[in-house]
C-alpha cells in the first residue's frame, strides 16, 4: 500500500495527507508498527519514509530549527555585549595603568624597569586607584609602596 502512495499521481501533500492518515488513524500492532517502520527504512520507500513525518513532527522540527536559531542570535547579542564590557574594563585599566606611570615618573624621575612591569601587571582598577592616589600625595618613591 505504501508503495502505491509513494508511485500515485498525487501531489506531494496528497501522498503526506494519506500516510498522516495511516499513522493517525490506524491502530497498528506492535509487530505491524515494526513492519511499517522496517518498510520506511527500506531505499525504495525512501520516498514515503519522508512522507511519513506527521504535521506535529514538521511543526516540532520547525521549531527546532526556529529555537535554534533565536538562541544563536541570543548568544551572538551576549558575545557582543560582553565584549563591549570587557573592552571597555580593559580600557580603562590601561589607561588608569599610564596615568600612574605618567605620575610617577614626573614626580620621581626614571622607573626602573621591575616597578614598570608590576604596574603593567596590575588588573584591579582599585588597586590602580589606589596607587594612583597615594603618587598625588607621597612624598618619597618609598611611600609608593613599589620596593624600588
Amino acid at each position: 500500500m505504501m508503495q502505491l502512495i509513494v508511485d500515485s499521481e498525487r501531489n506531494a501533500a496528497k501522498n503526506f495527507l494519506v500516510l498522516n492518515l495511516i499513522e493517525t488513524y490506524f491502530e497498528l500492532t506492535a509487530a505491524e508498527k515494526e513492519i511499517f517502520d522496517k518498510l520506511l527504512a527500506k531505499k525504495e520507500y525512501q520516498g514515503a519514509k519522508e512522507m511519513e513525518q506527521t504535521w506535529a513532527d514538521q511543526m516540532r522540527e520547525e521549531g527546532l530549527k526556529k529555537g535554534l536559531e533565536r538562541g544563536r542570535e541570543e548568544g551572538r547579542e551576549e558575545g557582543r555585549v560582553k565584549g563591549r564590557v570587557e573592552g571597555h574594563q580593559a580600557g580603562l585599566v590601561a589607561g588608569k595603568r599610564e596615568i600612574l606611570l605618567r605620575l610617577r615618573v614626573s614626580k620621581f624621575g626614571v622607573l626602573p624597569e621591575r616597578t614598570e612591569c608590576q604596574v603593567q601587571a596590575m588588573e584591579s582598577l582599585d588597586e590602580l586607584d589606589a596607587y594612583v592616589d597615594r603618587v598625588l600625595t607621597a612624598k618619597s618613591v618609598e611611600e609608593m609602596g613599589f620596593g624600588d
